[in-house]
């Protein structure tokens, strides 16, 4: 996959959040990049096929683990992301048990840790193809 042929949905219920995420995603060369406030519109929008959903954990009427969840279901091949200031091993473990490719912590590391899961979702799929 290469970074122009990759769509990417972000998900988070805080709009400044997802304006830095967007950002910082556009700034690495990612262009099809599209964000939502809410799991319902992300949701409601995987008839665009992403290879790749980032979801924050804590958001209403949908948690990011109910987004992982309705991603898989709909498209087990989709990259899911989770992306939380929680770090309760609970919801770790939950979200790699519904398919969450990785769990992200927010934080001082958190931009730099998305450049290494999508570095690593690269080489993946760089090996997968060859």
């Amino acid at each position: 996959m290469v970074k122009e042929n990759i769509t990417i949905f972000v998900v988070d219920d805080d709009p400044f959040c997802l304006g830095i995420y967007e950002k910082h995603l556009h700034n690495m060369g990612y262009k099809d990049v599209f964000t939502f406030t809410n799991g319902v519109d992300c949701i409601n929008g995987l008839h665009k096929s992403p290879d790749i959903v980032f979801t924050d954990y804590m958001m209403l009427p949908m948690d990011g683990l109910s987004v992982v969840k309705e991603v898989k279901k709909k498209n087990p091949g989709i990259y899911a992301v989770v992306i939380s200031g929680h770090q309760d091993n609970t919801i770790i473990n939950s979200s790699y048990e519904l398919g969450a490719f990785e769990y992200i912590s927010k934080g001082e590391n958190e931009l730099k840790n998305i450049k290494i899961v999508l570095d690593k979702i690269q080489h993946i799929n760089t090996l997968v193809n060859n």
